[in-house]
């Protein structure tokens, strides 16, 4: 088993409640593939990681394999298309709120949000934002295997950075704020 990457989906979901209600059609969701190895990030260039690790699809065969070499993480954006993102959204947004309920109902205690916690499911991070795993939903899972491992781009991308392997060992999470932090 290669345990040499880990590969979390994160959500970026921009949405107007003032568009929600004029139903203008204005809403969306996106998402990308982050590779992230287990090393430390180099210290934070001025201008920000985001234009250094994120490769666009034109660039991504040459160029992903050296940037994880060298920044320890590395972004794309054109795996999933809208139908993926769409349903990804939705496993997501149903586990936040299986989760939440869970704290809520088993834990009272904990101000989520404010207060410090781990837990095998979810993690706070800091003020208003968790990680919660993902791979003890059977859905979340096989949508990954389905969506990301599958796909010709990504195996690629493995094979060239860790070596041929079909069995990999791998984490779904998703890592979340909510709004306002």
């Amino acid at each position: 088993i290669v345990e040499a990457v880990q590969t979390e989906l994160r959500t970026k979901c921009c949405s107007s409640t003032a568009a929600a209600a004029t139903e203008d059609n204005n809403n969306h969701s996106s998402a990308e593939l982050w590779a992230v190895s287990p090393a430390p990030f180099p210290l934070r260039p001025l201008q920000g990681y985001d234009s250094l690790i994120h490769i666009d699809a034109e660039h991504w065969q040459d160029d992903a394999p050296s940037t994880l070499r060298e920044y320890g993480i590395v972004t794309q954006s054109n795996i999933l298309d809208q139908s993926e993102i769409t349903e990804l959204k939705q496993l997501v947004d149903e586990a936040i709120a299986e989760v939440e309920n869970k704290l809520q109902e088993h834990r009272p205690e904990i101000d989520v949000g404010e207060d410090t916690f781990i837990f095998r499911e979810i993690a706070s991070r800091n003020l208003q934002r968790f990680d919660l795993r993902l791979d003890t939903i059977p859905r979340a899972h096989e949508m990954v295997e389905r969506c990301v491992m599958s796909h010709d781009t990504i195996r690629k991308f493995l094979a060239d950075t860790l070596g041929p392997s079909d069995d990999m060992d791998y984490d779904v999470s998703v890592l979340y704020s909510r709004p306002g932090a």
